[in-house]
């Protein structure tokens, strides 16, 4: 797959069987965990919840391998019969469930089970693809190199900023994150256009995630 074919393409599955073996586990659980939220109105069940944060936070080594277990077996224990009254609510028990798995096939079932949730099939997989473009940018093809500077600018004004967006999911702030970066000296046309473009932002968002030394 070609650059130009990653922008284009308008099949995830496509995407993400190209990606196997290049992002990190780290990467591809918060994609999955994504999903989850995009159905999160159908995920009445708390343990299920709680599956997806313990798995958000277990992503970035805030939650050990104990409580991430933990909240596996309590979401799968907590659907009880087969008794939630929609096949798409089943299956996004299901999608938790997995999201929370420490198995090597937890991604592909998560993120299939996800897709085939949506009433709305084809905004479901726009969504889909629009997470993966968020999450790893142009990385698949070519690295976009940090300057340093750009941490130090303004007392550290920018990575602070960066963490305020990750920590509150508040990604309204991109574009005033881009202007800081202009201030700072950054003149990165990927990286300023991701700032300031339309689509989905997410937890690991290939940006923040640079200015935030997370892989």
């Amino acid at each position: 797959m070609t650059e130009w074919e990653w922008v284009k393409i308008e099949a995830p599955w496509g995407m993400i069987g190209f990606l196997r073996g290049q992002p990190s586990d780290r990467k591809l659980r918060l994609f999955a965990c994504a999903c989850c939220r995009r159905l999160w109105h159908l995920l009445a069940n708390h343990q299920c919840r709680r599956a997806v944060e313990v798995s958000e936070r277990f992503a970035d080594g805030l939650a050990s391998r104990a409580e991430l277990a933990e909240a596996y077996v309590a979401a799968k224990e907590s659907e009880g019969p087969i008794t939630l009254g929609s096949h798409r609510r089943s299956a996004s028990y299901f999608a938790a469930v997995s999201c929370a798995s420490e198995t090597e096939d937890w991604f592909p079932k998560t993120a299939d089970c996800t897709q085939l949730l949506s009433p709305y099939r084809e905004d479901a997989r726009r969504d889909q693809i629009s997470f993966l473009h968020d999450i790893l940018g142009p990385l698949p093809f070519r690295p976009v190199t940090l300057n340093p500077a750009w941490l130090t600018w303004n007392g550290g004004a920018i990575p602070m900023l960066a963490q305020s967006i990750y920590d509150e999911r508040a990604f309204d702030r991109m574009p005033a994150l881009a202007d800081a970066l202009v201030e700072a000296g950054c003149t990165n046309k990927d990286v300023l256009t991701h700032c300031r473009g339309g689509g989905n932002h997410v937890r690991g968002c290939w940006v923040v995630d640079l200015l935030l030394g997370k892989g």
